[in-house]
């Protein structure tokens, strides 16, 4: 089973992107098997958030993850700060 790193961003401008394709990098160097989760779109996101579907939007994110994890050692999920106060309750 694959260990999982999320790195979740404090603020709008954090980059968590940048700093999960650098650690991915680092991994991958170091011949760790490493995977990055695919980007969701956030508009997606938010629409299940707001439509209180939080299940679907972690089933989604779970398939996506056993799919992605097959194989690896790790996977790095590259989280996103939320735009809306609504998406973060």
């Amino acid at each position: 089973m694959a260990h999982t790193i999320m790195l979740i961003p404090a603020t709008l401008k954090a980059g968590a992107k940048t700093v999960s394709l650098g650690l991915l990098s680092a991994l991958t160097n170091k011949e760790v098997r490493a995977a990055r989760l695919p980007e969701f779109d956030i508009d997606a996101i938010e629409s299940f958030l707001v439509s209180n579907r939080r299940d679907d939007l972690f089933e989604k994110i779970i398939e996506q993850h056993e799919i992605v994890a097959e194989n690896k050692d790790v996977v790095v999920i590259s989280g996103f700060p939320f735009s809306n106060p609504y998406a973060a309750e």
